[in-house]
Formats: structure tokens, C-alpha cells, sequence
């Protein structure tokens, strides 16, 4: 009878602790999933795609950028060629445009010093803003 007791507290406790120690994680796993899903990704209505890139030939930068409009409205695009510095990145060059339905902005600039350097492209539509950079290329 005195073994019986043992064993069945024995059990009972094996299994409190296995309740005990399971659920916390199982219960935070689902807060976390929770969480994710509601900070994925900001949805736009108006605001289509926005493109950036940069290509480097010889002294030659060459600097693209275009954003859509999703509800076909008008809709503006700013490109800017960027240096990096040793506090971050600096404007080079901008050049801007607007449209109805799509923006597309191809633009040639002539290097005068060596770096790194980037293509920061900024659409807008209809109160939506994305900045989109290119990756960075060296000359």
C-alpha cells in the first residue's frame, strides 16, 4: 500500500512537471506568432512598387528609379545619387518627376570623386511615401 502511495505521487508530480514546464513556451510561441503576423509590413492602397538602382562605369553613374500607382492616379518620384561619408550618406544629385500611373526616372552623372555610392529612390501617391535604396556600388 506504502509503495502504491509513492508510485502514484511520483506520477502525479512527473506529470505536474511536465504540464508545468510545456506550457510556458507552447503559450509563448502563440503570443509570439500573434505578434508577428500583426507587425509584418505596412499595406499600401494607393502606392504601387518603387524601384532603385545604380550602376558605375569608369567616372559614369548611372541612376535609376520608378514608382506605380495602384489606383492609377498621379503619383511622384525623387531620385537622389548618394556618397557615403564617414558620418552616414550625402546628397549628390537629385532629380525629380511626376505622372499619372507610373513615374520612371533614368539619369547619367559624371563622378568626380571615389566612394561608395547608392541610389535613394522616394515615391509618392495620393499621401503614400516609400523610400527604396539600390544597393551600393564603388568607383
Amino acid at each position: 500500500m506504502k509503495n502504491q502511495k509513492r508510485k502514484n505521487v511520483v506520477v502525479i508530480l512527473g506529470m505536474s512537471c511536465l504540464l508545468v514546464l510545456g506550457m510556458p513556451s507552447h503559450v509563448n510561441a502563440e503570443a509570439d506568432k500573434e505578434y508577428d503576423n500583426e507587425s509584418i509590413s505596412v499595406q499600401y492602397v494607393n502606392l504601387g512598387r518603387t524601384d532603385a538602382k545604380i550602376s558605375i562605369s569608369g567616372r559614369n553613374a548611372s541612376c535609376y528609379g520608378k514608382v506605380s500607382s495602384r489606383s492609377g492616379r498621379s503619383c511622384s518620384l525623387t531620385v537622389t545619387l548618394q556618397k557615403k561619408s564617414s558620418t552616414g550618406w550625402t546628397n549628390v544629385k537629385s532629380w525629380s518627376k511626376s505622372a499619372t500611373a507610373s513615374c520612371e526616372i533614368k539619369a547619367n552623372y559624371t563622378l568626380s570623386k571615389k566612394g561608395s555610392y547608392r541610389v535613394k529612390a522616394v515615391g509618392k501617391c495620393e499621401g503614400e511615401s516609400r523610400t527604396q535604396y539600390s544597393t551600393t556600388k564603388s568607383y
